[in-house]
């Protein structure tokens, strides 16, 4: 990428970065910074293609020579990126890379005739005498000469070697005028087989000398180097890498919420007919989800939970922590009405900030939490962040549900003894801490919504958080 460019871009990430931060005050402002860009969901697919050949043959005759060289290349090199998430925080769900270079080269060369010299006796007589009974020996045809050389090149696979879809990136920048910025870069190695034989024959003592050079790849963990031999040069070279990478036009503009495009990167035109010839283009189509819906039934669920976890009747009722837990379930549903991917994201339920598929606990021995997927193998915070991007989620709600857990965190921290026993059998104390936690993940959605989603109205829930503040129950603040 031009460096030049990426400068300007960088000064103006961090203009925009310092005018944002000036402008923006601790309580989300009414009025929207005029550098703001709504947080959309982006879902594409970018294609790039390089595709060369070669194919010729070259004859050259001159009266002691004939001279014939012949190419043929083919160069296929390929991409296929499968994305979404918010822009500058996408997610690489799948990268296809094809990669084959083949490339032959012959040359022959042929002498029309070769002056063999005279034999060793004839030497010991003066010139006169050797002209005279020592004519000299020619023969047709001369000497002659062949070269074979073959390249082949693919993907280089070792274990040692990063995958395609973790050497791919794809970033992209919206403006508040719609237009955009889109830069992608896919590398990948390639191993090398390199065979090449020179022969020359000579005619006057029927002899041929023979040169070989042989050059294949080993692993990254394997030393470079070359062998030189009277007759064969052998080198071993670690795999070389293959870039595929383009950045958009200027000027190229979102329409109605998408991004659709084509462009040639580079074209190598022939010299010559069948000389060698190359062009790489680009093609992307990326579509934008409004993520408001998906965001505001998180939060209006989790409001639901934290109000069921806040009924002193379910409480008292319930004489196992299990049967507490499922009773504030189906009073949480009774609540949440709209049946339509009741906590989509996996961010709440009654265990508190995990799904069916992770669940997020704190551990009451060290009051540190514990991501834990489906099988009940421990993973990690990025690990769980992928899996809500791998989703085409919108981040916030990786956020909230962390922040929900870390709540718990702080509780487990200053109230140790309370933790512990409304994790195993107090329900008053399970669901006052629950109700805290719900609050401060329900609040982090809240302020995000009314940053970016006008369309929704806030007023009936921001009294809904206020009444649970005000119920007679210890938040364990």
């Amino acid at each position: 990428m031009n460096q030049s460019i990426q400068k300007i871009t960088g000064y103006i990430c961090l203009f925009i970065g310092v005018i944002f931060l000036i402008n923006t005050p601790v309580v989300w402002a009414e009025k929207k910074s005029p550098y703001y860009v709504k947080p959309f969901i982006w879902k594409g697919i970018i294609t790039i293609k390089k595709v060369g050949s070669a194919d010729y043959t070259k004859k050259k005759n001159t009266k002691s020579k004939e001279s014939v060289s012949s190419v043929k290349t083919i160069l296929t090199d390929e991409v296929k990126i499968k994305f979404c998430g918010e822009a500058e925080k996408f997610f690489i769900k799948d990268v296809i890379r094809t990669y084959i270079y083949n490339h032959r080269k012959t040359v022959h060369k042929q002498n029309s005739l070769a002056h063999c010299p005279l034999p060793p006796e004839a030497m010991k007589h003066n010139i006169l005498y050797r002209t005279k009974n020592y004519p000299s020996s020619v023969k047709k045809p001369g000497n002659s000469r062949e070269i074979d050389e073959s390249i082949i090149k693919t993907i280089y696979s070792g274990k040692d070697c990063a995958s395609p879809k973790e050497m791919t990136g794809v970033g992209l920048r919206v403006f508040p005028d719609g237009k955009y910025l889109l830069q992608v870069k896919s590398d990948v190695y390639a191993t090398t087989r390199q065979f090449t034989t020179d022969i020359e024959k000579f005619v006057c003592n029927n002899s041929e000398k023979v040169h070989r050079v042989d050059i294949h790849t080993c692993g990254f963990d394997e030393k470079e180097e070359t062998i030189i031999g009277e007759e064969l040069m052998s080198s071993k070279i670690h795999p070389r890498l293959v870039t595929l990478a383009f950045m958009s036009p200027k000027n190229s503009y979102t329409e109605n919420n998408s991004i659709k495009d084509t462009m040639k990167i580079s074209e190598t035109k022939p010299k010559f007919e069948g000389d060698y010839k190359e062009i790489c283009t680009a093609s992307w189509e990326l579509n934008a989800k409004d993520p408001c819906p998906i965001v505001y039934r998180n939060m209006m669920y989790d409001i639901a939970l934290a109000e069921a976890f806040s009924d002193i009747e379910i409480m008292d009722r319930a004489e196992r922590m299990a049967e507490y837990l499922d009773l504030v379930d189906q009073k949480a549903n009774e609540i949440y009405r709209d049946g339509t991917e009741i906590d989509p994201a996996g961010g709440g339920g009654p265990g508190g900030g995990g799904s069916s598929e992770v669940r997020m606990n704190t551990d009451p021995k060290d009051c540190e939490i514990i991501i834990k997927n489906e099988d009940g193998n421990e993973i990690s915070k990025d690990e769980y962040k992928n899996r809500i991007a791998k989703k085409c989620l919108p981040y916030i709600l990786f956020e909230q549900s962390l922040a929900h857990e870390e709540k718990h965190v702080d509780q487990c921290n200053k109230y140790k003894k309370d933790f512990i026993l409304g994790g195993i059998k107090n329900t008053h104390i399970r669901g006052a801490m629950e109700v805290g936690a719900y609050l401060r993940g329900i609040k982090k959605l809240f302020y995000w919504l009314k940053e970016n989603c006008e369309e929704h109205d806030l007023t009936d829930v921001k009294v809904r958080i206020k009444n649970i503040e005000a119920l007679p129950i210890n938040l364990y603040k």
